[in-house]
């Protein structure tokens, strides 16, 4: 039927990891990363050209050559990218203990998506970094590549042995739950998502937020717990209308219409399918509305 591709067009999507958690690596120095900031020997300044797939790291090394030179045009620019998610950005440089530097790139492009991260940033400055939980971090997404999720629980450990009060707790959350979906252990996986997404939330980081709700949601209505999946789907909904990504929003709305439809809540699941509709005849997504 209809839904039942829609929902599987929606998971080849999305997923259930995401490219920007791959495993950590050391700061990028001179002559390491595919696309650094380069001064011209006569230019005054160093001058920033952004790339459309750094990684975090390599970010973090273009905001410290932007601070170093007070460009603060350069600064905003980077700041202003959501990819790489600038909380992880800041999290390179607070790892690095760039903390001033870390600072200027939170504040650098005020939105809603950083509002609460220079809180963070200063929340960090007086806390020792969680080295063992990016060792284990890295460790499970090397083994995760590898197609070896039993092999990445172990390295995360028990699910209580960390918390979930900043970036590398919440990504270790989200990388148990990745694993235990793919081993198909869906309610726990719902449960771990339902956990980070609360603790992302807590914390200002809506990106995380939205991605792990949505994520609960998915991995109960494989588990057919279409009621939790309904709610965790809403959930995600309200943040992406609150980040104002309407492109997600819309694809939210058509799972929450699935949700709907395994209910039997068919008038609720209509509603939803053509709010679903209308979203993605608004942002010109005409696949997005012939599967709807």
């Amino acid at each position: 039927m209809r839904w039942r591709l829609a929902l599987i067009l929606a998971t080849l999507v999305r997923g259930i990891s995401y490219a920007d958690d791959a495993p950590p690596s050391g700061p990028v120095r001179g002559g390491e990363s595919a696309a650094p900031p380069v001064a011209s020997p006569a230019a005054p300044a160093p001058t920033v050209t952004l790339a459309p797939t750094w990684t975090p790291e390599q970010a973090a090394d273009a905001v410290l050559t932007t601070v170093k030179a007070s460009d603060d045009a350069a600064l905003k620019a980077l700041a202003l990218k959501n990819d790489p998610d600038p909380w992880l950005v800041a999290d390179e440089l607070i790892r690095r203990t760039e903390f001033d530097a870390a600072d200027a790139f939170a504040k650098a492009a005020p939105r809603v998506d950083v509002e609460r991260l220079p809180a963070y940033v200063a929340s960090r400055r007086a806390k020792s970094d969680d080295v063992a939980g990016r060792a284990r971090f890295a460790a499970a997404s090397a083994a995760q590549a590898a197609g070896k999720f039993g092999e990445a629980l172990d390295a995360l450990g028990p699910a209580d042995s960390g918390s979930m009060d900043d970036v590398i707790g919440i990504r270790l959350a989200m990388s148990r739950g990745v694993s235990l979906a793919s081993l198909v252990r869906f309610e726990a996986s719902a449960a771990v998502f339902l956990a980070a997404g609360e603790a992302a939330e807590r914390l200002g980081w809506l990106f995380r937020a939205d991605r792990s709700f949505d994520q609960s949601g998915s991995a109960a209505h494989r588990n057919s717990a279409f009621v939790i999946a309904r709610d965790m789907w809403t959930r995600s909904l309200s943040i992406s209308e609150l980040r104002g990504d309407e492109a997600r929003a819309a694809s939210t709305l058509g799972n929450i219409g699935v949700a709907h439809y395994a209910l039997g809540d068919y008038a609720k699941a209509l509603l939803a399918y053509e709010r679903a509709l209308a979203a993605k005849d608004a942002l010109g997504d005409k696949a997005g509305a012939a599967d709807t």
